[in-house]
């Protein structure tokens, strides 16, 4: 009978501390992320990057162009509603002239349709070395990321489209063609 109650407190022991593990790993996929910072390699911004760092020296010399870029009214009319439930991943590089063009244009669009800019989430990758078209924690692995700036559109968790290096028309034109399903390929297709 010892024996009996004795398996029955070892059980009763190991399911209190299994569910004392999963509370807690529940509790883990549920905090806040850790917050963004400042990472820097041979003068470029890698990794995650928050757009006040662009608007910091030197990155600030052609970021602050999207305070001049005037997108067409007449798409940024028809954009916004579509643009509701995407969501956007930009990798870019701030050595890049393309993306020096693309992600200002990018930001200026997105304001002026009230999307949550800050949403957004902007991926820095190297130029050369071991970082070339990457970032140290590897947010571009698995994504096809041969050429920046690459913005990637996702709706319902999956990609819908997205634009590499160049627009076809104008960058809102493109990304109206995205969001409303009409047939886009970017510019490597």
């Amino acid at each position: 009978m010892k024996y009996i109650f004795f398996i029955i407190g070892t059980l009763l022991a190991f399911n209190a501390c299994n569910a004392s593990k999963n509370a807690e790993q529940e509790q883990n996929t549920t905090k806040t992320p850790k917050p963004i910072e400042k990472q820097v390699l041979e003068g470029e911004l890698v990794g995650k990057v928050k757009l006040e760092y662009l608007t910091e020296p030197p990155y600030a010399n052609w970021f602050n162009d999207y305070k001049t870029y005037k997108p067409k009214p007449e798409i940024i009319a028809q954009l916004k509603e579509p643009m509701e439930d995407v969501i956007l991943e930009v990798f870019f590089g701030t050595w890049c002239i393309d993306s020096q063009r693309e992600v200002p244009s990018l930001v200026a669009i997105l304001n002026a349709i009230d999307y949550d800019v800050d949403s957004v989430t902007f991926i820095g990758v190297g130029d050369g070395g071991e970082f070339h078209k990457k970032s140290p924690d590897g947010e571009e692995v698995g994504k096809n990321i041969n050429y920046v700036p690459t913005i990637i559109f996702y709706r319902n968790g999956k990609e819908i489209n997205r634009i590499v290096e160049q627009t076809r028309e104008t960058l809102e034109e493109d990304m109206l063609n995205i969001v409303t399903g009409e047939d886009y390929s970017h510019y490597y297709n």
